[in-house]
């Protein structure tokens, strides 16, 4: 599968690795290439992961980085108006079949959301992923240090 991910940071860096280490072929789009020091050299020189450098929003740098040819793409900036724009060209533009954006505020995510657009927002799936682990709370038991 070809993917093309923009945004090197963590996240980012961490999709293109566990997707490169199933054998997929990651183009990851920054706009500062030395972003991705989350990647190690052994990612880079398998020769799966290439880093693209320049704005994921922009039409040559999406096809420079092989968007015509994704089977997935991944807008994972810190920024919610790059990601809805970046995604919503992969999905609208480059008819790309699954495309996921990273998104804080609900209101955009369900403008995204009608255009195709999957959207993850990183704030509520860290405190579902606590809630989860917490037993207690989820079963309205009280968790019990008031000084008893």
């Amino acid at each position: 599968m070809n993917v093309v991910i923009v945004g090197s940071g963590r996240t980012g860096s961490a999709l293109a690795t566990s997707l490169a280490s199933s054998g997929h072929t990651i183009a990851l789009i920054d706009t500062d290439a030395s972003n991705a020091a989350f990647l190690t050299d052994s990612d880079i020189g398998s020769g799966r992961i290439v880093v693209v450098e320049g704005d994921g929003t922009r039409d040559s740098v999406l096809e420079q980085a092989g968007i015509r040819d994704a089977d997935m793409f991944a807008s994972l900036t810190g920024d919610d108006s790059t990601n809805g724009l970046a995604a919503l060209k992969a999905k609208i533009t480059y008819r790309v079949m699954t495309v996921i954006a990273t998104v804080w505020s609900g209101d955009l995510s369900s403008v995204f959301e009608s255009q195709g657009v999957a959207c993850v927002n990183p704030a509520r799936l860290s405190a579902d992923t606590v809630l989860a682990n917490i037993p207690q709370v989820l079963q309205g038991q009280p968790t019990g240090t008031s000084g008893d």
